[in-house]
């Protein structure tokens, strides 16, 4: 995994100004066991906004865990898109995953490890996670970041998200790279009117 001692503090710094984040996060603490990383937009938007000024859409937490220990008091426990748990309340949105339940993961029959959800991302600046423990940045994003390029990542979960998310792949891709303001590089085969059977 690719680590990054630049970036981290940058992150950690906005994090900890997050109230709305640090709420989040200690309610997901306190009804989950084990590992908790921070993954999803709310990472890679937030770097990208450190680094350039971009604006930062609101975005609600995604985290992935070891595994759930209980619902939180308040919080409506609902399924995302992708399956798995996310708790909904008047303050907004968490998307808990227990790491065994990640799509790439369970649906290749592989080992559970933060390297393979690495990995399975669709989107080269998908690929980041935040280590809440030890306080890392990991993952190959950050030099995606640095290029201010979107590309696949990984050509089997690729057209499967774009598909979850009701986008062509070429659409999904070059939405994502408008919405930081960064360029898109599509894959040989896949045009701008690609439909997905182009993959």
């Amino acid at each position: 995994m690719i680590v990054s001692r630049d970036i981290a503090p940058l992150f950690k710094a906005a994090l900890e100004r997050d109230e709305k984040a640090q709420c989040m996060l200690e309610i997901v603490r306190q009804n989950t066991n084990g590992l908790l990383w921070i993954i999803g937009g709310y990472v890679f938007r937030t770097c990208a906004s450190g680094l350039y000024g971009i604006e930062r859409p609101p975005c609600d937490l995604d985290v992935i865990v070891s595994s759930i220990a209980s619902s939180p008091p308040g919080w409506e426990v609902q399924q995302n898109r992708f399956g798995t748990t996310k708790w909904v309340s008047a303050a907004g949105s968490i998307d808990v995953v227990p790491l065994y339940q990640v799509h790439y993961i369970a649906s290749s029959h592989i080992q559970p490890t933060m390297v393979h959800y690495l990995q399975g991302t669709p989107l080269t600046v998908q690929s980041i996670v935040y280590d809440m423990y030890n306080g890392g940045l990991y993952g190959e994003s950050i030099n995606a970041l640095l290029r201010r390029e979107v590309a696949v990542h990984n050509r089997f979960t690729f057209p499967y998200a774009a598909k979850m998310k009701g986008k062509s792949p070429a659409g999904y891709l070059e939405e994502m790279a408008q919405s930081l303001g960064f360029r898109s590089r599509l894959p040989p085969g896949l045009s701008s009117e690609s439909s997905p059977k182009a993959l």
